[in-house]
């Protein structure tokens, strides 16, 4: 599943609720089913809106996503019956004209890196995004970008030295002791991956998934 996705979805839900840090693995699973179904992430958090609008319906806690499953169901009977016959729906950044190319590379330019490794990393990044055309579609940047961001996810890790890796590591520990004893272990080791990942960008101070559709 697309770590950018998940965090998409996972930041928008646990403002929504006013509650907790994560997802539980139940909730990464529910999250896994969707992107697997195709159901985009502007229509899970439409969805999730949609939800939390319903105060009558609304339990006095939110335990987790699954609260929202009919009304994501909903927006995405919305969203299939509104594609029919009607022009793509694109970001509002892209909408109002801003090409996505050039929003990356301007979140690139940005970045200020603090480390020898982290220097040749945004680099890298910099001349990946360069060879990009300005007229390059929304959708051929959206899947190269969300790839590019995993494949820079995974070299900032490598290159991070043995003592944050071990702080990453322990903070990964805390932060998932409970769901690690009564989470099954292949969701454990989803959300543990999921999070690893935004804790390494974090660290390294790299741009989301969800820059793509901000305006610059």
């Amino acid at each position: 599943m697309n770590p950018g996705y998940l965090a998409e979805i996972e930041r928008a839900f646990l403002a929504l609720a006013g509650r907790g840090l994560m997802l539980s693995a139940a909730d990464v699973a529910l999250v896994d089913q969707w992107h697997r179904a195709g159901i985009p992430a502007e229509v899970v958090l439409s969805g999730l809106a949609a939800a939390f609008e319903r105060p009558q319906s609304r339990p006095t806690r939110v335990r987790g996503l699954a609260f929202a499953r009919r009304s994501v169901e909903d927006a995405m009977e919305a969203y299939r019956s509104r594609q029919v016959g009607s022009a793509p729906v694109v970001p509002e950044a892209a909408a109002a004209g801003e090409r996505p190319a050039e929003l990356l590379r301007a979140r690139l330019a940005a970045l200020a890196p603090t480390s020898p490794a982290l220097l040749e990393l945004v680099d890298l990044l910099r001349r990946r995004v360069a060879a990009w055309s300005a007229e390059a579609s929304y959708d051929d940047i959206a899947m190269d970008w969300v790839d590019l961001l995993s494949w820079a996810e995974e070299e900032g890790w490598a290159r991070l030295g043995p003592e944050v890796k071990g702080q990453i590591d322990a903070s990964l520990d805390a932060l998932l002791a409970q769901e690690r004893r009564r989470a099954a272990p292949e969701h454990y080791a989803q959300t543990r991956e999921v999070h690893r990942r935004r804790l390494v960008r974090e660290h390294l101070g790299l741009p989301s998934a969800t820059d793509l559709d901000a305006r610059a």
